[in-house]
């Protein structure tokens, strides 16, 4: 059975402090890997007010359960990509906007194809696994995937002794992906693209990076 369950959700709602990891072109940041199985899938991101970000679980992926499987977007011209969700904890310190400060946060790493590429290879460069392993993560240019696909290897990390804050259990646990990422039904995903009034804009195709 495919692991996306039917049922419509949103991460960011369900999952109160869970955000995506990603990169401004020209940066980078050091994460650690607390997985190294990527849970594969495909998912439509969709343009709102000239803005990208608006993700969507594509309903092709129930086809395994149901051949007669239908999804609305990739019906209305979108064309989804496939993504591979990862758990890392990112080591850069921030300053929020009332002051509070932090460092360490476990965030999704949504790791496009050709970001998956360059970690199967790293993988195979390190024996097997990059699991509990820090990397330097860096993103070059617009077109670059938002999560970055240059690294350099820091090396191999003790969790309880480089995170001794993270005191809880569910601190350095994997994300459920199969709670937080579920396909939307018929009804709503064509509530979606009746509310968006969707058009594939074919002339201005979405970015690489996404």
């Amino acid at each position: 059975m495919n692991f996306l369950k039917s049922g419509f959700g949103d991460p960011l709602q369900e999952y109160t402090g869970t955000f995506r990891f990603w990169l401004s072109p020209g940066k980078g940041a050091n994460v650690v890997f607390l997985d190294d199985e990527p849970q594969r899938f495909l998912e439509h991101n969709i343009q709102i007010s000239g803005k990208w970000g608006n993700t969507f679980v594509c309903r092709m992926n129930l086809v395994e359960d149901d051949p007669d499987v239908r999804c609305p977007l990739c019906e209305a011209g979108d064309r989804p990509s496939e993504v591979g969700a990862l758990t890392i904890i990112d080591r850069t310190e921030w300053t929020g906007k009332k002051g509070n400060s932090g460092k360490d946060t476990k965030k999704l790493y949504m790791a496009t194809r050709k970001t998956q590429n360059a970690l199967e290879w790293w993988k195979e460069q390190l024996g097997g696994s990059f699991k509990n392993h820090e990397f330097a993560v860096f993103r070059n240019e617009k077109t670059d995937p938002r999560v970055g696909n240059q690294f350099n290897h820091i090396g191999v990390i003790d969790l309880e002794k480089t995170f001794p804050d993270k005191k809880e259990p569910e601190d350095l646990l994997i994300f459920p992906y199969e709670e937080m990422f579920t396909a939307p039904t018929m009804a709503e995903m064509n509530a979606v693209v009746k509310k968006l009034n969707f058009k594939p804009d074919y002339e201005n195709e979405k970015p690489v990076s996404y």
